[in-house]
């Protein structure tokens, strides 16, 4: 069962929303608990992105619903603040055919989404290009999705946070539809799965300025970590921006870091040393 429930931004001075399309199936406590996920903190800062989406498990009336958001921008209120229109898709099952991302796509595009047969042989491959990045991180960011690793993730303005988001959803391999994917939002707590942001919006920027581990390919971009044939890494860099400072840290294939092990050896070579010292002075006999 697929239900639709959609916002407007409220031309009021003091603003809010009102709904404009509500399926008449939805029950009262789903459309109080889709009310908070309407918003956009950034309203009136900045140049706000043409789209964001979301896709998360809401509890509500005793039940999880998948709710797959989008929101469009729809110019400008006369007093200048910005228009925007929210859209919910809501499902009481998970798809079995495709990706929450891909689902979320077709809707966006207006594919019929309410028609699950429409997308059964959906073309699920996206094209994007890396090489600003450094090289393609599909492979080693779905890894780190699929071990349970939080990705917070600002990419080159070549492309929407949704088609980066999409190249990345096909080499995922757990079920994405348990997981909660803020594209150009940032979560009011910690639970985000995966946040993404293009650069130059207001979400990367917030991004940047949270103090949490961000992996920033557009400002620094870095050669993807080597990974074997099951795409597990072998060389793992992560870089992490926290307040602005970039530090790398490079892995050894199954050691530790790299920084660790030169001490390790300079340990050994100075041991070795007082070693050599002390059976040369009893040899000499200037220690008995």
């Amino acid at each position: 069962m697929n239900l639709i429930a959609e916002h407007a931004w409220n031309s009021e001075a003091q603003g809010g929303f009102q709904w404009t399309n509500v399926s008449d199936d939805i029950p009262q406590s789903l459309q109080e608990a889709l009310e908070p996920l309407s918003g956009y903190p950034w309203l009136g800062h900045g140049s706000a992105p043409p789209m964001t989406w979301a896709m998360r498990v809401v509890e509500a009336g005793g039940m999880p619903w998948h709710v797959l958001s989008s929101g469009r921008a729809q110019g400008t209120l006369p007093d200048g603040r910005p228009l925007r229109q929210v859209r919910h898709v809501v499902l009481d099952q998970a798809s079995p055919t495709i990706g929450p991302g891909r689902y979320l796509a077709l809707d966006t595009a207006g594919t019929g989404v309410g028609d699950d047969t429409s997308m059964m042989h959906a073309d699920a491959s996206t094209s994007v290009d890396w090489s600003r990045c450094g090289g393609n991180w599909e492979a080693i960011l779905a890894q780190r999705i699929d071990t349970g690793q939080t990705v917070r993730l600002i990419l080159p303005a070549t492309a929407s946070a949704m088609d980066w988001w999409l190249a990345i959803e096909s080499r995922v391999n757990v079920n994405l539809w348990q997981r909660t994917v803020l594209l150009e939002l940032l979560p009011d707590e910690t639970g985000a799965d995966v946040v993404l942001a293009v650069d130059g919006t207001p979400c990367a920027d917030a991004l940047r300025d949270s103090g949490r581990a961000v992996l920033d390919l557009a400002r620094s971009p870095t050669p993807p970590p080597q990974a074997d044939a099951n795409d597990e890494p072998t060389n793992p860099i992560d870089v992490l921006q926290t307040s602005g400072a970039i530090a790398d840290v490079a892995m050894t294939p199954g050691g530790p870091p790299v920084g660790l092990a030169a001490l390790a050896i300079l340990a050994l070579i100075l041991i070795a040393g007082v070693i050599a010292a002390l059976i040369w002075a009893f040899d000499t006999g200037t220690v008995t």
